[in-house]
């Protein structure tokens, strides 16, 4: 039960630095440009979905650290 703690509270740690900013891409023109902002984009849906995982993740190991508690 330590290691999956330890487990989640270094996702927490490590990797609280992230955008969910979208951009809009179509008032570029060069292609560099659109190819760069729809990678950022890409990025920042990516984090959105990593920070609803981790939310999911800390709410089960809280869950099962009440289910343990009570045995």
């Amino acid at each position: 039960m330590k290691i999956l703690f330890f487990i989640i509270l270094s996702f927490f740690l490590f990797t609280n630095s992230y955008s969910i900013e979208i951009l809009d891409c179509s008032k570029e023109t060069s292609y560099i440009k659109k190819l760069n902002c729809k990678a950022k984009n890409l990025k920042a849906k990516l984090n959105e979905k990593q920070a609803e995982t981790k939310e999911k993740i800390s709410n089960k190991a809280k869950e099962l650290k009440a289910k343990v508690e009570n045995k």
